[in-house]
């Protein structure tokens, strides 16, 4: 009987080897009308099991072994296209795919979607359409960083600045990435606005955490931005005017290349003169992609960004602020398993604040270089990452203010990183990435161990499950001030060997649920701040520490859910969060710390042009430090008549809360004809007054509230050619 079960057995291995195929498919997915790679697109079979999604140039690569039939179909979906079904016969395929968009009247009214092959390990993970961040409410110009404040996870500080904390951590913790090279502050002054046109991006990625370990150098999130590569059929130009400033968008092609440029200015500093006021601040700034294709295995693409901001109230005092970056990839794909991905990059950004009694300069430089290569083992249903990376900071503070001549620095650091990544389906249903980067950062003689794990189990063709941990380093940050309202500048610094790496420990978990017309996720995540630097309060002399290495902890819940009607889309993220931070041993919540944070964004489908969007959002209060009083300094020039000065005293540090917030904003857009649209954006629709803060009056004894934005409707209009 034992001799029967083998033989059965064997044959049945011997018909599936002998008739199981092989399948192999690879290719590019484009835009039929521009050309422009597509990234993120969801590539499957019927089976809902099978399945990819292009990279950042829109190339794929699928392999799985087929029985069933000689022929069989593959579909490409991505939001905003049409879905196209392809028929595909033999066991190697090159697939040239042209997705078709829908119609600028649909495209108005697109709204955040699932856009990943739903097995895929999405941990921690979210992709946007700009269109998205286009047709929602802003202030003035649509901006990614208030967007992207809208999902659950992310807290805001509040109306006036665009800065973004997730999931407990400050700002500079973030990785912010255009064409895979770094930005340092991509914000105009005061942080009011993005530096990055939304209009000359084609795609928006966010790790809230774990994210890969090809990329590193900060100890929260990562956010990768795409520029467009422009048209490569037909010349096309954009023209968007909003209350804030004018968008200049050209693109089209340039013999074997395409091009695209983004420019834009500010004209506050021209309305307000027409109104008999002086505001005399101005922004402009710059987006350019050129793309090269020598051949259908080479990619060149050489993109920058360039941002100016000045502020001249007179002669003797000015601000000035600057973001530069530029970058080089050369992409080669020398075979559909292999991959290959370099990357030079330089990226500058400087700030100035004069006055008579203050001069401060800041600046930071990085010259970058990473390769990238990418194999994929079909035996071993795996890809493997693997590359090697260099940064050279150069970092300089000079002031010759009495208080701040401490902070100076003038230094030049590198660090070097060694990463490996395997991806790998274990089983059926179960995924895994596994890496692991070594990082030298010189100025420490012991080099970081940097582990990553994410796993996924897939229940059904519906709902999943995933896990992860990484441990992040960081060796640059800005010096903190929990006190400051508006920071007039940032000060970027090198850590040293005395404080050591910024190190956090990050753990995720998460469920998912995706229907046809539902999508539900619930995340929840711990992350543990092993070292994080803050400036020294009590720094008195030489001989105290200017700086402190301190501990904190962030864990909370997030918890999504987004429903596709056929009049709107409606989204619904509520976070619950606990962040603490340490500070001489003593625990304390950060400015931005929100316990609880609920927002609901709709999407209504366009009808005979009108299409719209809504945000309300209501949160916990912000903590703050109480100013309890005032004492008086007197400074004697000339013994006889004294300068008084009034100097605060403070309680606990964020020992009190400001009350709870709420707003809602409105965008209403009339589309008259394929190149014509006229959208009204309205912040704080009930004009809720939100306090921004409290500030003494003169008596210097009571205190009155300081208000965010009022009741403020804004027009635009955009014209495309």
């Amino acid at each position: 009987m034992n001799i029967i079960k083998q033989t059965l057995i064997i044959i049945l291995i011997s018909h599936y080897i002998l008739f199981a195929q092989k399948i192999r498919i690879y290719g590019q997915v484009k835009d039929s009308l521009t050309a422009e790679p597509l990234i993120g697109v969801n590539i499957y079979l019927c089976d809902g099991k099978t399945g990819t999604v292009s990279d950042g140039d829109g190339y794929f690569y699928l392999s799985f072994e087929n029985s069933q039939s000689d022929t069989f179909s593959v579909y490409f979906q991505y939001v905003g296209y049409k879905t196209k079904e392809q028929l595909i016969s033999g066991t190697t395929s090159f697939l040239d795919v042209d997705l078709q968009p829908v119609s600028l009247e649909l495209a108005d009214s697109i709204s955040v979607q699932a856009n990943r092959f739903r097995n895929e390990i999405g941990l921690s993970y979210q992709s946007f359409q700009p269109l998205t961040v286009l047709n929602s409410a802003a202030l003035g110009d649509a901006d990614i960083f208030r967007f992207l404040a809208t999902q659950s996870g992310i807290s805001f500080s509040d109306d006036v600045s665009n800065r973004i904390y997730i999931r407990g951590m400050r700002s500079d913790k973030l990785l912010i990435l255009l064409d895979d090279f770094a930005l340092y502050n991509p914000y105009h002054l005061v942080n009011i606005s993005s530096a990055v046109d939304v209009g000359s991006v084609k795609n928006i990625e966010l790790y809230k955490s774990v994210y890969p370990v090809n990329q590193a150098g900060r100890t929260g999130g990562m956010l990768k931005l795409y520029t467009k590569q422009g048209n490569a059929h037909h010349f096309n130009l954009d023209f968007d005017v909003s209350l804030m400033s004018t968008v200049l968008r050209l693109q089209g092609p340039l013999g074997n290349a395409s091009y695209f440029i983004s420019l834009r200015r500010t004209y506050l500093d021209f309305l307000t003169k027409l109104v008999d006021e002086e505001f005399p601040y101005s922004f402009t700034d710059g987006v350019v992609n050129i793309t090269f294709k020598p051949g259908k295995k080479h990619k060149i693409v050489l993109s920058g960004i360039a941002s100016f901001d000045e502020f001249l109230a007179n002669f003797k005092e000015h601000s000035r602020w600057s973001n530069q970056a530029y970058g080089f990839n050369w992409k080669y794909y020398p075979s559909p398993r292999l991959y290959f991905h370099t990357n030079v990059s330089y990226s500058h950004f400087r700030s100035s604040y004069n006055t008579d009694s203050l001069y401060t300069n800041n600046a930071i430089n990085d010259l970058s270089y990473k390769t990238n290569l990418y194999y994929h083992f079909d035996f071993l249903k795996t890809t493997l990452n693997a590359g090697a990376a260099f940064h050279s900071y150069g970092i300089s503070f000079q002031s010759a203010e009495e208080l701040l001549e401490i902070l100076n620095q003038d230094s030049r650091v590198n660090q070097y990183d060694l990463f490996i990544n395997f991806n790998t389906t274990l089983s059926g249903r179960l995924k895994a990435d596994l890496g692991l980067t070594l990082s030298h950062y010189l100025r420490f003689t012991r080099p970081q161990l940097l582990p990553l794990v994410r796993l996924q189990y897939l229940f059904s063709n519906s709902f999943k499950v995933a896990t992860g941990y990484a441990r992040k380093a960081q060796y640059l940050f800005t010096i903190n001030n929990e006190r400051d309202i508006l920071p007039p500048f940032n000060i970027w610094r090198a850590l040293d060997k005395d404080t050591g790496p910024e190190i956090s420990r990050q753990l995720s978990f998460s469920a998912s649920l995706k229907k046809p017309s539902l999508d539900m996720d619930l995340e929840i995540y711990y992350n543990f701040l092993e070292r994080i630097v803050d400036y020294n309060r009590k720094y008195l002399n030489q001989e105290d520490a200017l700086f402190l290495a301190n501990q904190g902890e962030s864990y909370g819940l997030e918890a999504n859910l987004r429903y596709y009607y056929t009049l709107f889309d409606l989204e619904l993220h509520y976070a619950l969060s606990r962040t603490i931070y340490t500070m001489y041993g003593k625990p304390y919540y950060p400015s931005f710390h929100r316990l609880h944070k609920f927002d609901i964004n709709l999407h209504s489908k366009s009808y005979k042009g009108w299409s719209g969007s809504l945000h309300w959002v209501a949160a916990s209060g912000r903590p703050y430090t109480v100013t309890k009083g005032y004492y008086y300094l007197h400074h004697y020039i000339d013994m006889v008549s004294p300068t008084v000065f009034a100097s605060p005293y403070y309680s606990v540090i964020n020992s009190a809360r400001y009350p709870a917030y709420h707003r809602l904003d409105l965008r209403i857009n009339k589309r008259f004809s394929g190149h014509f649209k006229l959208y009204l954006n309205i912040i704080n629709v009930y004009n809720q007054k939100n306090i921004f803060y409290y500030q003494f009056n003169e008596d210097k004894k009571s205190a009155s509230p300081v208000y965010m934005l009022p009741f403020l409707p804004t027009l635009g209009a955009e014209f495309k050619w």
